[in-house]
């Protein structure tokens, strides 16, 4: 935030009043420590964009994601509502570009998957079947039956669930070492 407002040349108050609209003490605020959420995010992400600042608006940009997922787990599902099928969402943060990149092919599978071609759905359901196969693999068959009958006896129910909430565990990958630091985990 403060390196936004340097780059631009302005005091916290003529930041606030010129370009955020915003009282002064929001500014100082979100500069000590309690920095900016929601919308503001979006506005200052614009902000830098506008002025060529594209890595600091990325950064903005980053923040608002998170703030907007905190508390969503990775995958929702949601049993048929008003004649409207099943469905979920997921909402998984890729980290760098190997994992941005088989997250870009998860969505072109996904997207074949719902091709009205016949042979390109044909192709992806094989794409995913051989996803089901690593999952088997490397978190074995029996947690992942145990996590498809979960999820198939929760929308059987009428009940949206996570995996979480069907009681069974899915280790997650190791993104490296965790370091303590001011009583909060991070990264």
């Amino acid at each position: 935030m403060r390196e936004l407002r340097i780059a631009l040349g302005k005091t916290q108050q003529t930041f606030a009043v010129e370009v955020m609209n915003t009282a002064i003490s929001t500014i100082g605020r979100w500069e000590s420590n309690d920095p900016p959420t929601g919308d503001a995010l979006k506005r200052l992400e614009a902000i830098a964009q506008q002025h060529g600042l594209f890595e600091l608006g990325a950064e903005f940009g980053d923040l608002y994601i998170k703030w907007r997922r905190e508390g969503i787990p990775p995958m929702t599902l949601v049993p048929t509502i008003k004649g409207r099928p099943e469905h979920g969402h997921l909402c998984v943060e890729l980290e760098g570009s190997e994992e941005m990149r088989i997250g870009q092919g998860f969505l072109h599978a996904l997207e074949g998957f719902r091709s009205a071609d016949p042979a390109t759905k044909k192709n992806a359901i094989a794409i995913f079947a051989s996803l089901h196969n690593v999952g088997e693999r490397l978190f074995g068959a029996r947690l992942i039956d145990k996590t498809d009958a979960a999820f198939v006896k929760a929308m059987a129910h009428g009940i949206p669930k996570t995996a979480a909430e069907v009681n069974v565990t899915i280790p997650q990958p190791k993104r490296g070492i965790r370091k303590e630091k001011k009583g909060r985990r991070q990264k």
